[in-house]
């Protein structure tokens, strides 16, 4: 099977799903459970033949020894895949740089939050075009859910109305919530 990238393919013998991120320049043979990976919608089932090891995760990529393949799984299944016979593994995510786990607490977080949205999007777009938000859990690494929540509060609005749209107001508007 010729592969190219945004290619959307199928398991034959398991519910699994993946999108091709990079592909090789020759015609592959892409298996999942023994049995060859389809273009577009899954078929009917047969059964998952080969070694079923793990299984296939969502949100995984996978890629062989070499680079010439990327996956990224869309939908979990049973069964192992292989490109021309030889196991794709898990491909392991890339660490941070060092200068993005730094946390940014105390006053710098609030003069760093303060000045993004006073100057930036409320300031220029108006209070009933910007959301105010947090990424908590994630942000527990930096600082307590307190500091954060005290850190939203130091947004200077004109009014309690404009605080209101900052902070909720314009998130039940947009997602309907």
């Amino acid at each position: 099977m010729k592969l190219r990238p945004g290619l959307k393919l199928s398991s034959t013998v398991s519910d699994a799903q993946l999108i091709v991120v990079r592909a090789p320049a020759a015609d592959a043979d892409l298996r999942c459970g023994g049995a060859p990976m389809v273009e577009g919608a899954p078929p009917a089932r047969a059964e998952v033949g080969g070694p079923r090891g793990e299984g296939i995760l969502t949100g995984k990529r996978y890629s062989d020894d070499d680079g010439t393949i990327e996956l990224i799984c869309t939908k979990p299944g049973p069964g192992e895949l292989t490109l021309d016979g030889r196991p794709l593994t898990v491909k392991a995510a890339k660490p941070l740089p060092a200068s993005d786990l730094r946390p940014v607490t105390g006053r710098s977080a609030r003069a760093l939050r303060a000045a993004a949205l006073d100057r930036g999007c409320s300031s220029a777009s108006g209070a009933d075009r910007a959301m105010c938000a947090s990424n908590f859990p994630v942000d527990k690494l930096f600082g307590s859910f307190d500091e954060l929540y005290g850190t939203n509060q130091i947004v200077v609005a004109e009014s309690p109305a404009e605080r209101g749209a900052l902070f909720a107001g314009t998130a039940r508007r947009i997602y309907g919530l």
